[in-house]
């Protein structure tokens, strides 16, 4: 995709999620298996919310951006995260989007005082909808109490 019209479809997306979220909603590129030339490209227009599936890759993108002066990028992370690959991300995330376990929230929690970050960590929980068992999440019966614990 040529320059201009990444510009022109980033433009025409963004405005066109600010007038459906009338300023609430964020839109989130999901950069997974993108080189980081494209992540670069749209960084360039003016985006810094990106989404990573993968810590290596995350953390490998985000050492190379920062390097490359990329600052203030926002990095979501929206895959399945195992607790013993929290403390890599740390550095660099800002949200997780895909909490299932008290296990998973309380790790990230203490990983994040860890590292000095300030604030919280700004998760969603993962629900399962479908009690699909080859699928991650909390039931939907548990959501609420998941959610109020994890708070």
């Amino acid at each position: 995709m040529s320059p201009t019209d990444l510009a022109s479809r980033y433009q025409r997306i963004s405005s066109r999620v600010a007038e459906l979220g009338g300023g609430k909603a964020c839109l989130m590129a999901v950069s997974k298996t993108q080189p980081v030339a494209a992540i670069r490209a749209l960084y360039d227009l003016g985006h810094r919310d990106f989404g990573e599936n993968y810590v290596q890759e995350l953390v490998e993108k985000a050492t190379e951006l920062s390097e490359a002066g990329c600052d203030g990028i926002r990095w979501h992370f929206i895959g399945h995260l195992q607790t013993n690959k929290a403390k890599a991300l740390m550095p660099w995330v800002f949200a997780v989007h895909s909490v299932d376990s008290l296990k998973l929230a309380a790790e990230l929690a203490k990983r994040w005082r860890a590292a000095g970050r300030t604030g919280q960590l700004p998760v969603f929980v993962e629900t399962n909808i479908d009690g699909e068992a080859s699928k991650s999440g909390v039931s939907p019966t548990r959501l609420r109490a998941m959610a109020e614990s994890a708070r």
